[in-house]
């Protein structure tokens, strides 16, 4: 530790009443007894910064966040695992029905079936169980049928 004598500056401090030897970045009138909230549900009380208590707070918020957004994406990534082979078997068929209905040029018939096999309808709750399984492919199997009794009207028609 130099002395006043040899650091200008301190010597500048001290004729202005300023003393620096017991200050310290980390000085006791900044420690706090830390509360089971900022300690976590610890029993042990601990002496902390104030800074101190505030980063781990930030840092605790922020970990659970973390957390919280991990699980849900997980949920969801998970939930999408479970329903994408269902909604894509869906949407072939779908697609099959409207490739049908183009290629035997019934217009008719196509923009009905456009509008009964929106997502929004064919995706309605009322056709799946609490699992998403679909229970009732009424829509989709009347529609298949509209397309395959055409086929073999157009079929009977060549022959």
């Amino acid at each position: 530790m130099t002395t006043a004598e040899e650091d200008p500056k301190r010597e500048k401090l001290q004729r202005e009443g300023i003393n620096d030897d017991d200050d310290d970045i980390w000085g006791d009138e900044e420690l706090h007894e830390a509360t089971t909230e900022d300690n976590y549900g610890l029993e042990t009380p601990v002496k902390e910064h104030v800074n101190t208590s505030a980063l781990r707070r930030k840092h605790a918020k922020a970990g659970y966040l973390d957390g919280i957004g991990a699980a849900e994406n997980h949920g969801l990534q998970d939930a999408f695992d479970e329903g994408y082979p269902i909604g894509a078997s869906i949407g072939t068929r779908i697609g099959q029905i409207i490739g049908t209905l183009y290629s035997k040029s019934n217009t008719e018939l196509l923009d009905k079936a456009r509008a009964e096999l929106q997502i929004s309808k064919v995706l309605d709750s009322k056709y799946f169980d609490g699992n998403v399984n679909l229970v009732d492919d009424s829509l989709l199997t009347k529609w298949e049928g509209h397309s395959i009794n055409l086929t073999d009207s157009k079929k009977n028609n060549k022959d």
